[in-house]
């Protein structure tokens, strides 16, 4: 196996101005892509029998198509990845309510956050 690297390249820009970048983990037998716009996965290359590879993900391959996007083709886990009661739970002493989405339960995040910007920074 070889060893990784980790390949950053211009995936789009926003209307706003905020550029958008990919980034491609490999080493050397499979790779995925993710980009800083929500940390969307954008595909997953795997090896097939005969030696190509190929993208086992669904999805897109522009920020357009993301941006556009009522499927969250590629997103990870939200927020919270439970379902919260009643729309609140509390942390540190206080109450947070969320809005609700069905039947007085909130599931894995509100749909109207919808996808953040996240610039990486190496540290």
């Amino acid at each position: 196996m070889g060893s990784l690297k980790i390949k950053k390249s211009k995936f789009g820009t926003l209307s706003d101005g905020f550029r958008i970048h990919i980034y491609t983990v490999s080493n050397g037998r499979m790779s995925f892509s993710a980009t800083d716009f929500g940390c969307t996965l954008t595909s997953i290359m795997l090896p097939k029998k005969n030696g190509l590879h190929t993208d086992i993900l669904l999805g897109y391959s522009t920020l357009d198509g993301f941006i556009g996007d009522n499927a969250c083709f590629g997103a990870l886990i939200g927020r919270f990845a439970n379902r919260i009661s009643n729309g609140c739970f509390t942390m540190d002493k206080n109450t947070n309510w969320i809005k609700m989405t069905v039947a007085e339960t909130v599931f894995t995040g509100d749909m109207t956050a919808g996808k953040k910007k996240s610039g990486i920074q190496k540290k």
